[in-house]
């Protein structure tokens, strides 16, 4: 079962595109806040409070302030998919087309990270006994 790394699917998939995703509008109420009446299914709360719900954008977070709680993106579509929290981070992943973050690829192949870190440092150009970064610098300047 391959690991994943949900600080990078909870970073890298922004709450607003999620719930234009579901077709959820909810009203602007200042630079980073949104909120409108609970779309979450199984909605304990009256559905009639037009502002139970509320999202807050910079920090891609939800919240329902009558019975349903609150949490992050991964959260919010676990319980719109009735969904474990993992299946629901592979969601996201297929949904917005993210690739495995560094720490994804570490873990499933610590071998080729290890090769990888021996084989290319330093990094040199061929033949002029200068590192690369500065050989392209050099390049560039036309020296």
């Amino acid at each position: 079962m391959p690991w994943i790394d949900y600080q990078y699917i909870k970073a890298s998939v922004p709450i607003a595109q999620v719930l234009a995703h579901y077709n959820i509008v909810l009203k602007p109420r200042g630079q980073h806040h949104l909120s409108g009446p609970c779309p979450l299914p199984g909605h304990a709360g009256d559905r009639s409070n037009k502002n139970a719900f509320h999202v807050d954008t910079e920090k891609n977070a939800f919240n329902c302030f009558t019975h349903c709680g609150g949490g992050n993106v991964i959260d919010l579509v676990a319980r719109m998919e009735s969904c474990e929290f993992r299946d629901t981070a592979l969601k996201l992943k297929q949904w917005f087309f993210l690739k495995n973050s560094p720490v994804e690829l570490q873990s499933r192949f610590p071998e080729l990270i290890l090769m990888h870190k021996t084989q290319h440092s330093p990094v040199s150009a061929p033949n002029s006994g200068k590192s690369g970064r500065r050989h392209c610098l050099d390049d560039r300047r036309g020296q």
